[in-house]
C-alpha cells in the first residue's frame, strides 16, 4: 500500500511541476502582452494629443 501511495505521490508531483511551469510561461506571456498593450495605448494617446493641436 505504501508503495502505491508513493508512486501516486510521484505522479502527482510531476504533474504539478509541469503545470507550474506552464502557468509561469502563461503568466510571462500575459505580462508581455500587457506591456505591449499599455505601450500601444500610450502611443495612441500621445498621437491623439499631437493631432489635437
Amino acid at each position: 500500500e505504501n508503495e502505491v501511495l508513493s508512486e501516486r505521490y510521484k505522479l502527482v508531483y510531476v504533474e504539478l511541476t509541469e503545470l507550474r511551469g506552464r502557468s509561469e510561461r502563461d503568466i510571462n506571456a500575459l505580462k508581455e502582452h500587457l506591456k505591449l498593450t499599455n505601450a500601444a495605448v500610450e502611443e495612441g494617446r500621445l498621437l491623439g494629443n499631437s493631432t489635437d493641436q
